[in-house]
Parts: structure tokens; C-alpha cells; sequence
């Protein structure tokens, strides 16, 4: 049931009776600390402290406890104290039960207290039992650390342009055959939490995106429960994994201003626990975008301890912090139009196409050129120049590569806590500038900053300088992190590949080609798999039907090149290779290289090695492991390629 407003009478009788005789009462302010019943809270700072911990509360439920405390024993009804902590807001009305929830956590203020501090008066409001006292003078202030907030969103690891592309693919096209069984997670530990895409028209997509890439960066750091990534997310909107709770949403444009609607549902029961109806006046997005975060945080955390889930694991300390940490609801720019600009690139970055990947750049250009210390622009941007070089052919690496560094550095100047920005910097340094020193670095502010940090860049850095043992333990580590997200399960199929763990790849390929059975990249990682295997018939089979459906891939063509190959049909591989792969204009040297290995034409192949080496193809990141190379690993010439790809000597790495 929706949490709602109950607004009757409190007969005088009640009202008699929880009255106090003390009428002279010393009232606090919001510039001096205070104690209430052995509490010191210090509205500065937003902190009570009870029992040797001290928990941060966010700023309205600060507000409704000052405003309890004026009138100590006297009972204030819901509307007086919604018009003085939520004046004009639609949806306060469950504000307040959410606000009076909170501050009975932060309090210590549970049912089998010897004395409830805050007391519920039926069909009327809320009342303070304990008189607030002053601090005396020579007490000292205890401030509770703060540590920095980082802004963080959930990207996508840089991948192929295929692999992403069919992600947004099963985002917008899901298949139409029903799922059979989807996995329960009612029965995990930490209940799993998901926010799925916000619905809005066209012209609101934008900032419906990021809103829900905030809120679930947002409540990843609560580390209460587990929060769905972005794949995670698609496949809960389409029924293909089920979460404990889902949040979802959806944004208009009316003449008085954006409109958010959003909902939590419990899907064990289908319902809605809490409902929110968000309103800002035209062009206040980041007005709004704060109402948001703040809700999103308050509304899951009540949500799943009224729907008896014990958040004390992982703490209720933490979810108190976290939703309330004034650092983190503050929008990454206070210019709306550089934000705006900001929401538009990430939009268009997130559809990983090669024309949408410029119009990206040009909004993160604009986004910095109007706020020049926006520090998360300037980390999408140079993540958006070392994809469109890197991945997409958009442009050529030559002109993307310095840019994507420097605006890289530029972020983490701004900003030492960006981890998104630490971890794609590691990856430039790794695999375009072969600087591995520079990259582990870089890595290790990462894990700094969050010790069980997923990165497919870390993995990349151990696949070409450590150890496959190393490198497969930090897979199984990204896995545990999102065990039922489609992306993860194709990355790790795709680097236990290349660590030489073809059986765990297939694995993983299997489950994410049992989640999407449409997608190429999963077809794709799969039939590179069985391969490796020697399972020829099945591997050509898959590729030559993918091939049919996209017949201008020269990536594809290649890999049924290398196929055909293996299985000796020499005359079959050679044929695929000179019509499609031979006849592109804009297929890459490493594709090229691999194509010549596997048809003897070993001169050519390292010919094409050399210009990827040059031109710094991204793809070269794995040429010491992948199996694709196999037919040149005996030459002389490829030991020294791979030493030239790694760069400075460098042996002392091992999974996180």
C-alpha cells in the first residue's frame, strides 16, 4: 500500500494528556549543538551522536527534528510540520512518515526503547517526549569526517563497438518469447535493488537518462544492497531477472515544468510500496535532479525495512549517510545549460554509434566551454574520444588520442576522486600509450578509492603484463560484483578466453546467450569459443548465419575466416576473406593481421601488426594471450611485437 497522508483530529483529551507541565523550555537552534536524552546532535554539521557512533541525517530530517524540538511534549499535527520542512512540495505528504522513519534510525529510537522520543499521536501527527538541552559551553564539538564523495555513473567497459551496440539492442528490441524461469534473488542476503529506465518523450530522454544513472550510482553507495548495473537494469525491465525491489519512473514536459513520477515495487508481492510525484519549475533540471537523488535513497531504504529486510547488515548507519551527504546530492555543475549539454552527450555516448559518438564529443565540448571546471564532463569526454578512436572508426586514433588524455587529466585535476576517470585514464595508459607503470598507478588511485572496484581495464593490464592465473582471478572477482549482469558474463567470457580458460569462457557465454538469444555479441562470443574448441561445425555454422544478417561486418567475416581456418578449409577462408574483409575500406590492421595469420600469409599479417602498433589500435591490448594469434606466436618477430606492445619491463602485478 502507498504510504499517505492521514490528517484527523487528535481529541483534546489525547492532547491533555501528552502535554507537559513545563511550559519554559530552552529551544535549539540550528547554530549550536544540543543533547536529547543522552544525544548530542549538532545541527552544523547534521550529525547525533549516541552509544560511540555518530551518524549523519540529511538536511530535512535535521529540519523536521528542529521543528519538533520547538514545542517539546506538545503534539504538531502532519500538515504544521509538512508546511515548515516541505512548504509547497507535491508528495510530501509521505516525506514526512519517511523523514519521522529516518530520524527514529539516527536516534536509536525503536519500539522497545525504555522511552520513545518521538511518538506517534493517531489520526493527527507527531510528537517530541524528551525536552532538549543545551550543550554546556566547555564541551567540545565533535564533527564527524566526511570523506569525499566521488561522482560517479555506471558506464559501460570499453568494449567493441558490436558488443555495446547489442547491448543497446536488447535495451530497445527485446525478443518477444516469453522468459521461462527467472532467477528469484528474494532469498539473497543483501536484497538486490533496480532502477530501470526512466520513460520520457523524446526531447526529456537525455535527462532521463542520467536521472537514473544518478540514482543508481546514488544508492551504490549506500552498500546495503546490491545494485543492478546498467545490463542488469535492461534485463529486469524486460522480465529476464527479477530484483527485490525495482524503481522506475517517468518524466514529462508540461508548460509548468518538468514532471517526475516514480514508483517502488516489490516484485515478490508486484506492490507498490511508495509512489513520488517530483515537479520543478521550467529549466530547474537540476532542482529537480536533487529531489530525485534525495527521494530515490530515503523511499528504497523505508521500502526494504518495511518489507522486513534487515539493512543493519552493510549498516543502517551507512544508508543514513549516504542519503543524506549534502557533497552528493549537489549537482556536478551549477550551470544548467553546461548540465544540459552534459545529459545530451552522455545520451548519444550511450548509443555507442559512430555518428552519435561525435555529436557526444560536441556536447562535452560545450558542457566544459561553458562550466570549465565541470570535471565529469571532461572525464566523459575523453572517454567518448578514446571509444570513437579506439573502437568505432568514428575518427581517426591519431586525433583522439592526446585529446582523450588530456581531458582525461583534466577531470582527475578537478576532481582526485573520479574513479570513472582514474580507471579509463588506466586503460589509455595501458593499452594506447603502453606506459604500464603510468597505468598501474593510475589503478591503484582506483582501487584506493574503491577496493572492490570492477574494471575490465585492470583485468586488460593483467592479461598483458601478469600472470593468467591473475588475470582470471580478477574476472572471478568483476563476476561476484554483478553475478547476473549480461555484460559482465560476455567480458568475462571474452578474457577467460584470452587468459586460456576456455571452459569458464563457454560457461559464461552460454549464460549470456541463454539472457539475450537474439544478440549478436553473445552469438559471436560464443561460436569464438567452440572455435578455440575444435567444435568446427557448430563455430562456422553460428558465424556464416551472423554473417548472412550483417553482411558488411568485416569483424565477423574474420572470425569465420579464422574458423574456417582451423577446421582446414582453406579455400572456404580465403574466398570469405577477399570478398568481404579485403573489399572494406574502414576494417582495422588487427582484423587484417589476423586474417593473413590464419591463411599462412605470415609477412603480410605482421606488416598489418605494424601499422595497429603505429596507429595504437586498442585491440593490441590482448595480442600477448589472444588465442586468435596463435599461428604467429613461433616467429621471432612476434615475441618482439609484444614486447614493443608492453612497453617498460614490468612483472610485479597480480589481481586485486
Amino acid at each position: 500500500m502507498v504510504r499517505a497522508l492521514a490528517g484527523v483530529a487528535l481529541p483534546d483529551s489525547v492532547l491533555r494528556l501528552t502535554t507537559m507541565a513545563n511550559t519554559q523550555l530552552w529551544t535549539p537552534d540550528k547554530d549550536r549543538p544540543f543533547r536529547l536524552a543522552g544525544r548530542t546532535i549538532d545541527p552544523t554539521i547534521r550529525t547525533i551522536e549516541h552509544a560511540g557512533r555518530s551518524v549523519t541525517v540529511e538536511p530535512r530530517v535535521l529540519a523536521l527534528l528542529l521543528q519538533l524540538a520547538e514545542t517539546p511534549g506538545e503534539p504538531q499535527r502532519r500538515e504544521a510540520l509538512i508546511d515548515a520542512v516541505w512548504p509547497g512540495s507535491p508528495g510530501a505528504e509521505s516525506s514526512l512518515s519517511n523523514a519521522v522513519s529516518l530520524l527514529r534510525q539516527a536516534l536509536g529510537d525503536s519500539d522497545s526503547s525504555t522511552t520513545r522520543l518521538i511518538r506517534t499521536v493517531p489520526k493527527f501527527g507527531y510528537c517530541l517526549a524528551v525536552a532538549p538541552e543545551p550543550v554546556a559551553a566547555e564541551q567540545p564539538r565533535q564533527r564527524a569526517s566526511r570523506p569525499a564523495a566521488p561522482w560517479r555513473r555506471w558506464r559501460l567497459p570499453l568494449l567493441g563497438v558490436s558488443v555495446v551496440l547489442g547491448l543497446v539492442t536488447l535495451a530497445l528490441v527485446r525478443q518477444n518469447e516469453p522468459v521461462e524461469s527467472a532467477p528469484s534473488r528474494l532469498d539473497s542476503m543483501q536484497p538486490f535493488v533496480a532502477v530501470t529506465r526512466i520513460d520520457a518523450p523524446p526531447t526529456a530522454l537525455p535527462f532521463a537518462h542520467v536521472l537514473a544513472q544518478d540514482a543508481a550510482a546514488s544508492l551504490a553507495r549506500v552498500n546495503a544492497y546490491r545494485v543492478a548495473d546498467e545490463s542488469e537494469a535492461y534485463q529486469v525491465a524486460s522480465g529476464a531477472l527479477v530484483a527485490d525491489l525495482v524503481v522506475s519512473g517517468t518524466l514529462t514536459d508540461t508548460d509548468a515544468g518538468p514532471v517526475l513520477t516514480a514508483t517502488w515495487v516489490l516484485s515478490a508481492t508486484g506492490e507498490t510500496v511508495a509512489m513520488r510525484r517530483l515537479t520543478a519549475t521550467p529549466g530547474a533540471v537540476l532542482a529537480l535532479r536533487r529531489d530525485w537523488l534525495e527521494s530515490v535513497v530515503v523511499e528504497t531504504a523505508l521500502a526494504l525495512t518495511e518489507a522486513g529486510y534487515d539493512l543493519s547488515v552493510g549498516s543502517a548507519d551507512t544508508v543514513m549517510s549516504s542519503a543524506s551527504e549534502e557533497q552528493w546530492l549537489e549537482p556536478p555543475t551549477d550551470i544548467a545549460t553546461a548540465f544540459e549539454a552534459y545529459s545530451d552527450g552522455l545520451w548519444k555516448a550511450a548509443q555507442y554509434r559512430a555518428d552519435l559518438m561525435i555529436d557526444a564529443i560536441a556536447n562535452f565540448e560545450r558542457a566544459v566551454a561553458l562550466d570549465p571546471n565541470f570535471a565529469a564532463a571532461w572525464a566523459d569526454l575523453g572517454h567518448a574520444y578514446l571509444m570513437a578512436g579506439s573502437h568505432q572508426g568514428a575518427m581517426a586514433p591519431e586525433r583522439t588520442h592526446e585529446s582523450a588524455r588530456d581531458a582525461l587529466l583534466r577531470a582527475v585535476t578537478l576532481q582526485p576522486d573520479l574513479i570513472d576517470a582514474h580507471n579509463t585514464l588506466a586503460d589509455y595508459y595501458n593499452c594506447v600509450a603502453r606506459e604500464p607503470l603510468l597505468a598501474q598507478r593510475a589503478f591503484d588511485s582506483v582501487f584506493a578509492l574503491e577496493p572492490g572496484f570492477a574494471s575490465a581495464g585492470y583485468t586488460r593490464l593483467l592479461l598483458l603484463h601478469a600472470t593468467p592465473q591473475a588475470a582470471i582471478a580478477q574476472i572471478e572477482r568483476n563476476l561476484a560484483r554483478f553475478p547476473d549482469s549480461l555484460l559482465w558474463k560476455l567480458i568475462a567470457a571474452q578474457h577467460f578466453l584470452a587468459a586460456g580458460a576456455v571452459d569458464d569462457a563457454l560457461r559464461q557465454a552460454d549464460s549470456a546467450l541463454a539472457l539475450a538469444p537474439g544478440m549478436t555479441e553473445a552469438r559471436l562470443t560464443r561460436a569464438k569459443t567452440l572455435s578455440v574448441q575444435n567444435r568446427h561445425d557448430l563455430a562456422i555454422a553460428e558465424l556464416e548465419s551472423l554473417l548472412a544478417s550483417e553482411p558488411d561486418s568485416a569483424r565477423i567475416a574474420t572470425l569465420l575466416v579464422v574458423a574456417l581456418a582451423r577446421a582446414e578449409r582453406l579455400d572456404d577462408a580465403t574466398a570469405v576473406f577477399e570478398s568481404v574483409v579485403l573489399t572494406k575500406a574502414q576494417v582495422r590492421a588487427t582484423h587484417l593481421a589476423m586474417g593473413f595469420a590464419w591463411l599462412g600469409r605470415t609477412d603480410q599479417a605482421f606488416e598489418q601488426l605494424d601499422i595497429a602498433l603505429a596507429a595504437r589500435e586498442f585491440g593490441l591490448c590482448y595480442v600477448a594471450v589472444e588465442p586468435i594469434y596463435e599461428p604467429l606466436r613461433a616467429d621471432a618477430r612476434f615475441t618482439a611485437l609484444v614486447e614493443r606492445m608492453r612497453g617498460a619491463s614490468f612483472n610485479s602485478l597480480s589481481a586485486r
